[in-house]
């Protein structure tokens, strides 16, 4: 269901997309971004704004599963991608964001930084930061139901691995426990 870029506030799959990616839900948040893309059609800026939130997802399950070098490779052209649409766009401090991705790069931590919503129109309207980066807080508690969705995807992934579904569901959650655990929102 496409929209203008505008109103991103509105869009529930876009806010749903992004609290996905902060969760970890890397696999998923790449579907909802994969559905918005084709949506906002492949050649518009919103298309490549989706193309690049796509590309940061798989980057960042590449990562996890242990493929540093694709993932590397991803983020760069995530990054790139970033680099053709405006430094504020759909909520997104995009300038703020491309340099957390390019010192990620350059000095990789165990997490990927965060995509904070809001902050530019913070800085603008003098909006409590709290209540912007807190537009999805109803929509992470249905996370929780989420992961049990993702399991079966999780443990189809893991026998393809040759990981049990345990060791697998175990990395998964300690991963998330210090993303959420990490306040520094890019």
């Amino acid at each position: 269901s496409g929209f203008r870029p505008e109103e991103w506030h509105r869009s529930e799959e876009y806010l749903f997309g992004i609290d996905l990616y902060n969760y970890a839900y890397w696999w998923e948040c790449h579907e909802i971004f994969e559905g918005l893309w084709q949506a906002a059609g492949h050649d518009t800026e919103q298309g490549n704004f989706f193309q690049s939130l796509i590309q940061l997802a798989a980057a960042n399950l590449k990562y996890f599963l242990g493929n540093p070098e694709a993932a590397h490779n991803l983020f760069q052209r995530g990054i790139i991608r970033l680099q053709h649409v405006p430094p504020s766009y759909m909520g997104i401090d995009v300038h703020r964001l491309s340099e957390s991705l390019q010192a990620h790069l350059i000095n990789p931590r165990p997490h990927t930084p965060l995509i904070g919503l809001g902050q530019q129109r913070e800085k603008q309207e003098g909006i409590n930061s709290n209540l912007v980066v807190g537009l999805g807080v109803a929509r992470k508690l249905a996370l929780l139901d989420f992961f049990f969705i993702a399991a079966k995807g999780l443990e189809r992934i893991g026998l393809e691995m040759g990981i049990g579904f345990d060791k697998l569901r175990h990395k998964v959650v300690k991963q998330s426990e210090e993303i959420i655990e990490h306040k520094d929102l890019a």
